[in-house]
């Protein structure tokens, strides 16, 4: 099996696994709002790619696939030209389908039916024909995800965009200029500083071998 009748198998199973799984849902979370579309044709399907809430205990549900088979799933649905067959979700924004598609969705078709032939019974075969139909319906998928504006998106500079600068740097790199400047204070005034400290000294023990004069720890003066 090729490469791209491999996605195209996988793209294909995804939409008839959501399809059987809608009793399911219907179970858990209650009737699925009617669309709003024009569009009365398509099936009502739950988007299994975003987050819903549950209407019996209040709480949201993370999304049926996580965002590593949403991925998997785009990814092999581009190498098979079926993006537009899978559900808006956060790795695949809405787009525009374009016309050229419908031919290699027929050519996949066809391809996939013609292996599946030959590989079951006329029992199987019938199955298969009667899912090959199925699949390939119109689907209206129900819920999309929300749109989150992306700081820096529009210019093209999302990295630092929002940021007061732009690389944080070393923490020595940060501290560099304060501790310089404390140095400078420190050595203008170094000879005042040690005058201070033995004169200091000196007025509270001119005679270091005698007693103190007084019980109290001495202070330091600076």
């Amino acid at each position: 099996m090729s490469a791209s009748s491999a996605a195209f198998q996988a793209v294909k199973n995804f939409r008839l696994h959501e399809f059987n799984s809608l009793k399911k849902h219907i179970l858990k979370f209650g009737p699925i709002s009617p669309s709003q579309n024009a569009e009365a044709a398509a099936i009502r399907l739950p988007n299994p790619f975003v987050p819903r809430k549950n209407p019996k205990t209040g709480r949201w549900v993370e999304a049926k696939y996580s965002l590593r088979r949403q991925a998997e799933l785009v990814k092999k649905a581009k190498a098979a030209g079926l993006l537009h067959l899978l559900p808006t979700g956060p790795k695949n924004p809405p787009f525009s389908v374009p016309s050229s598609i419908q031919t290699n969705v027929s050519q996949l078709s066809a391809e996939d039916s013609a292996t599946s032939s030959q590989r079951s019974v006329d029992k199987e075969a019938e199955e298969g024909s009667t899912l090959q139909e199925v699949w390939a319906l119109p689907i209206d998928w129900e819920g999309s995800p929300e749109p989150k504006p992306v700081p820096g998106a529009i210019s093209g500079t999302r990295l630092y965009a929002g940021k007061k600068r732009m690389f944080k740097g070393h923490k020595w790199e940060r501290v560099q200029k304060k501790r310089e400047a404390r140095k400078r204070i420190l050595l203008r005034d170094m000879d005042r500083r040690v005058y201070n400290y033995k004169n200091y000294y000196k007025r509270r023990r001119p005679h270091p071998l005698k007693p103190p004069r007084t019980s109290k720890a001495p202070k330091i003066p600076f």
